[in-house]
């Protein structure tokens, strides 16, 4: 009987510092190396978003001084051409047939003219020889005024032929200046907007035919603002402009204010200079109007943990130790040029974590108070954060 309590004596004990053992294996916390963000209030600005489209400043409408049918056409839409650059030719047929028809008839002319002029050289002559001999009474009357007949109607044909080559030669010098107007070129180097004309098509002088976006000149964000607005903008004051299809945000400058409101939209238009590679006329983009500002408390995305159907953060409380909280988030902002701008939240949380986006925190945690960014994989509830 001794013997059993001995025995159950001895388990109890062993027992009991197992338990002890556990205990202090438990107390004892994992330490961790973390980033942390301590909580600061931000100043973000509430906006209205407006949305433009982008234009060329200069925009060149190239057309025709002459009808005609489009021979050719070089250029397609989008396309960016250097200076001097052939962009369409009308059907010069006609035009080369005139040209070759009055220089034609110039050779004649001028062959003519060559020919009375070596007459009219004899005629002169003769003419003088007869005159001195009337004077010696050695030519009659009548031989004299034949021999001078003939040399007056030589002297009309040649200034007539003379007058004709002129004529001819005017004619061929404005056939010709007209010429280089079927060879549409580009006046500067710039992108082709639009096409206005096919080949084949019969186009009337000046008719446009083409659009082409001057380079050199730069573009322009255009936008229309609410008329409330209007008393509010001055030249060169800078907005955030946003392009979407170009991942591209930028701070414009107001460059021109056409301020006549429309009475159907009650709005005015805002010119607005922009800058930045693949900008294109037609481009979509949204200009943030700034009408308030408030302070918010913004954290990373990334920083945002997903339990089930929780939501939150680890928080570092005062004893080091990590800490799961539950947050309840608000707006998604997106930071650009050390501004937060409001954007629509991805129906994926994943998608903001990867866009790199910033969330309103409106409930869960404290201005002052620390939380994890990463590695949020390893950190756990109570680990000790260093």
């Amino acid at each position: 009987m001794k013997r059993y309590w001995l025995i159950f004596l001895i388990f109890l004990l062993l027992g009991a510092c197992g338990k002890k053992e556990r205990e202090a294996h438990q107390e004892k916390p994992r330490r961790i190396k973390a980033l942390l963000m301590e909580i600061t209030p931000q100043s973000v600005a509430k906006v209205r978003v407006f949305s433009g489209t982008v234009r060329a400043k200069n925009q060149l409408s190239l057309s025709s001084k002459i009808s005609g049918y489009v021979k050719e056409v070089y250029v397609e839409e989008g396309q960016i051409v250097d200076k001097g650059a052939p962009l369409l030719s009308l059907d010069d047929a006609n035009i080369q047939a005139q040209r070759k028809a009055l220089i034609a008839a110039r050779k004649a002319v001028l062959k003519e003219r060559e020919a009375v002029a070596a007459r009219l050289r004899y005629a002169e002559a003769n003419y003088r020889r007869f005159k001195n001999l009337f004077r010696e009474k050695a030519a009659t009357k009548e031989e004299l005024d034949r021999t001078e007949a003939e040399y007056k109607a030589l002297l009309a044909r040649e200034k007539a032929l003379l007058a004709k080559e002129k004529e001819l030669q005017a004619k061929l010098k404005e056939i010709e200046s007209i010429l280089p107007y079927t060879r549409l070129k580009a006046p500067v180097k710039g992108l082709v907007a639009k096409r206005l004309a096919d080949k084949g098509a019969f186009v009337n002088a000046g008719t446009p035919l083409l659009l082409l976006d001057d380079l050199s000149a730069g573009f322009e964000f255009r936008v229309r603002l609410d008329e409330a607005f209007l008393k509010r903008l001055k030249i060169g004051e800078h907005f955030q402009v946003e392009f979407p299809a170009l991942g591209l945000s930028l701070k414009a400058p107001v460059r021109e204010i056409v301020a006549h409101v429309d009475p159907a939209s009650r709005t005015f238009l805002v010119k607005l200079s922009v800058e930045g590679e693949g900008l294109r006329s037609g481009l979509y983009g949204r200009l943030y109007f700034p009408v308030a500002v408030k302070n918010v408390a913004l954290i990373p995305w990334k920083a945002i943990v997903f339990r089930g159907e929780l939501t939150g953060v680890m928080v570092v409380e005062k004893d080091g130790r990590a800490r799961f909280r539950v947050v309840r988030l608000g707006s998604s902002y997106r930071k650009a040029d050390q501004e937060f701008l409001p954007v629509k939240t991805p129906l994926k949380r994943e998608e903001a974590q990867h866009q790199g986006l910033w969330v309103e925190v409106l409930a869960g945690i404290q201005a002052g108070e620390k939380i994890v960014i990463s590695p949020l994989n390893l950190v756990r509830d109570g680990d000790l954060v260093i």
